[in-house]
């Protein structure tokens, strides 16, 4: 059974970090995808990854307007924004909301686009109850989410895909998982690396898709009533930007059998063995 302690991964991240964002040659066709995810700590019903998509030049112009829409801000970080809280400790309601109607519309004014996977933790629990091992060796639901996030990524475009998450505490795992599935898809030309919102600007926008996905998961599952919020980053001229990737109870089966089929793929080595 391969043990994730004794993979080399952090030798994996550093190369991996050498991949291009801005600077490479845009001959080559790419699409540089940025994730994130929202509501991972233990206890809660929902969760979400996100990802933002666009190509390298894209990002960058994006990345130069939204520095000065967020502004005094150095960074925007979704929850705190929300909450008023770190940079925007002391802000009122009113300029929280302004800072929010100004900034908001800079997704649709670029084309960003991207889909936030919703995975709802009570579907999971009934969908692995008979195989908890299989939970256990994933790592955690976030990475769950990751998974199924990536391989709808893979599935969409036979392009170069070069990821790019936030730090977090799974960035091993998710590596290791996302080493996994490039093989599953035939991908050797799909790329994962890692860092900070203040390094990767784009992180930000992948951000406020997996938090105000979050959002609007807990408000309205079923996506009838629609926060403005929601609205505002999805929908620019009547085209869809951002796909929920909502797993009811049915598509949540279908991920836990295909899970499942995995695990027992891998025999001793369980998902983490499936190659």
């Amino acid at each position: 059974m391969a043990n994730l302690d004794d993979l080399n991964l952090g030798a994996c991240v550093l190369e991996t970090l050498q991949s291009f964002m801005f600077g490479r040659d845009e001959n080559v066709m790419s699409i540089s995808i940025f994730m994130d995810e929202s509501n991972t700590h233990d206890g809660t019903q929902f969760l979400t990854v996100s990802t933002a998509w666009a190509r390298p030049k894209v990002w960058e112009k994006w990345s130069r307007d939204w520095a000065k829409k967020i502004s005094p801000l150095k960074n925007y970080h979704a929850v705190d924004v929300h909450n008023r809280k770190e940079e925007c400790e002391g802000w009122t309601v009113q300029a929280r909301n302004k800072l929010v109607i100004r900034c908001l519309p800079t997704f649709q004014k670029h084309q960003i686009h991207g889909a936030v996977t919703c995975l709802d933790r009570k579907a999971l629990d009934q969908g692995l109850a008979k195989r908890p091992g299989i939970r256990d060796i994933i790592g955690h639901d976030y990475l769950i989410a990751f998974i199924f996030a990536i391989g709808h990524a893979m599935k969409l475009t036979e392009e170069p895909l070069n990821f790019f998450h936030e730090d977090n505490d799974w960035c091993d795992r998710a590596l290791y998982h996302f080493n996994k599935l490039k093989k599953r898809y035939d991908r050797p030309n799909a790329t994962l690396s890692f860092g900070t919102k203040a390094a990767y600007p784009p992180l930000q926008c992948a951000d406020v898709f997996a938090y105000e996905g979050y959002q609007q998961l807990k408000f309205d599952p079923t996506m009838v009533n629609v926060r403005r919020t929601w609205q505002a980053i999805n929908v620019a001229k009547d085209k869809i930007l951002v796909n929920a990737l909502i797993a009811d109870d049915e598509v949540t089966k279908k991920l836990c059998e295909t899970l499942i089929d995995w695990f027992d793929k891998g025999a001793k080595g369980g998902v983490n063995s499936v190659s």
